[in-house]
């Protein structure tokens, strides 16, 4: 997965890009009620503070303007919603609404657009109340369509409406890719 960074000078309007490769995004939760709220807030335009940037044009420190977005997707997409506070070490336990599906094609770099799909197929769930302590199971859907919950060594079938409403630490999208055959 690509994204980009775009800044541009609020004096002269010069934009400067670069591109990253990453392998997942890392989602602030202490706003936001769900993954999408979290991924507006992600690619929400932010200025940066007076003369902290230095444009080329201008040759000057200006204040500018900091967009990230998702420029080339990935097959997989892991979401990584930040439930540890880095201050206190204490995890933030709040419920973060996720969907089954997801339309990343709002948080790209063309918004506009066929919808980019991703269908969740795994949860990993941290239980406990610090990043250096607690345990990991995950929500595991299978290739016959159905979830199971994967602790240790037990494996159990469970319902999407249970998996749903899991305080997710991890969440793994698969891209929907609708495939048109055309025979000559």
């Amino acid at each position: 997965m690509f994204f980009c960074l775009a800044v541009t000078c609020l004096n002269c309007t010069e934009a400067s890009d670069t591109y990253d490769q990453f392998m997942d995004i890392q989602l602030d939760i202490r706003m936001s009620n769900s993954i999408n709220q979290a991924l507006c807030q992600y690619v929400q335009p932010e200025q940066l503070g007076e003369c902290s940037y230095r444009c080329s044009k201008c040759h000057q420190m200006v204040t500018a303007l900091k967009t990230v977005t998702v420029h080339q997707p990935s097959n997989v997409l892991t979401l990584c919603l930040n439930r540890f506070d880095i201050f206190s070490n204490r995890k933030i336990k709040k419920s973060v609404a996720y969907p089954e599906c997801l339309d990343l094609r709002c948080y790209t770099s063309e918004p506009n657009g066929t919808p980019i799909l991703y269908n969740l197929y795994a949860v990993l769930v941290h239980a406990g109340t610090t990043c250096n302590s607690g345990h990991y199971f995950c929500y595991v859907k299978g290739p016959n369509g159905n979830w199971y919950k994967m602790n240790d060594n037990s494996v159990t079938s469970v319902d999407i409406k249970i998996v749903l409403k899991q305080e997710a630490y991890l969440l793994f999208y698969i891209r929907y890719v609708l495939f048109t055959l055309s025979f000559l």
